[in-house]
């Protein structure tokens, strides 16, 4: 198991293969952090639009448009946004 955010043991097994380890560490420790910055709880107050990414159990990638008013989305905790998730049933609008 490795101790990284960013990267599984395959993505590990090639950065050793290809000697890109150093940068990939890098490249995780300026772009990842555990709380929002000043700087990234002013970008939601905007947007009317924004993605979500994830992974599934079985590895594989998904990302959500979701979409609204400006400042739909809110920071609500240190790490942790909040937005209205507006579902539709199958065949039926609201």
């Amino acid at each position: 198991m490795t101790d990284t955010v960013m990267y599984h043991e395959g993505n590990r097994r090639l950065q050793d293969q290809f000697d890109s380890r150093r940068i990939s560490d890098r490249l995780e420790e300026k772009l990842t952090r555990t709380q929002f910055t000043p700087a990234d709880k002013s970008l939601h107050r905007e947007p009317a639009v924004f993605f979500s990414g994830n992974g599934g159990a079985a590895g594989r990638p998904d990302c959500f448009y979701k979409g609204g008013m400006p400042s739909f989305v809110r920071v609500t905790g240190p790490s942790e946004l909040g937005f209205p998730d507006f579902r539709c049933r199958a065949g039926r609008n609201q």
